[in-house]
């Protein structure tokens, strides 16, 4: 097996052999601020990229290139497969999206941004939220709840969400 690692360094997308050989996938800079790296089953790998409110796709021996962008997505950060799918989280965008094999977007869930009025938590240092309101989703939700008001914090707070709300969606359409 290989690991695959996405970085903001000098190239951006590599690959690391079980040896510990580096193979440069993507050379450069390609990505704006690429989050998460994903391979469907034929090895072609997907990139998220917030800055450019974009995936990237990367076939085998290919350039990048994008393959999902501009609106509705705002800054898509956690992604995922279900089957031919590629799932994509978005806190800024407050949705969870799905992506088919030819690339067109749909809109898995939405939500409202939330007042988080929760008496049992004190005030937060910034914004409406505080930021470990993400323990009590996690714990006390299942999740499509879960999956509903993470994407409805405020950005800052919702960002841990962008990196598990597809595989918290994953897990319970699985069970």
């Amino acid at each position: 097996g290989r690991l695959w690692v996405v970085s903001h360094g000098k190239n951006q997308l590599i690959r690391l052999s079980a040896d510990g050989k580096i193979e440069v996938v993507a050379k450069g800079r390609p990505f704006r601020f690429p989050h998460q790296v994903v391979l469907d089953a034929a090895g072609t790998a997907y990139v998220s990229d917030g800055y450019s409110k974009a995936i990237w796709k990367i076939a085998d021996g290919k350039a990048p290139e994008k393959w999902v962008e501009g609106k509705p997505l705002d800054n898509p950060v956690g992604i995922a497969l279900r089957g031919k799918q590629l799932l994509i989280a978005d806190p800024r965008a407050n949705a969870l999206f799905a992506v088919d094999a030819e690339g067109k977007l749909s809109i898995l869930i939405q939500a409202k941004p939330a007042s988080c009025q929760y008496p049992s938590f004190s005030r937060p240092a910034h914004g409406p939220c505080p930021a470990n309101i993400s323990a009590y989703f996690l714990t006390g939700s299942s999740a499509p709840t879960a999956l509903r008001h993470a994407l409805s914090l405020p950005y800052n707070s919702s960002r841990f969400f962008g990196i598990v709300t597809a595989r918290l969606l994953l897990s319970e359409m699985s069970s």
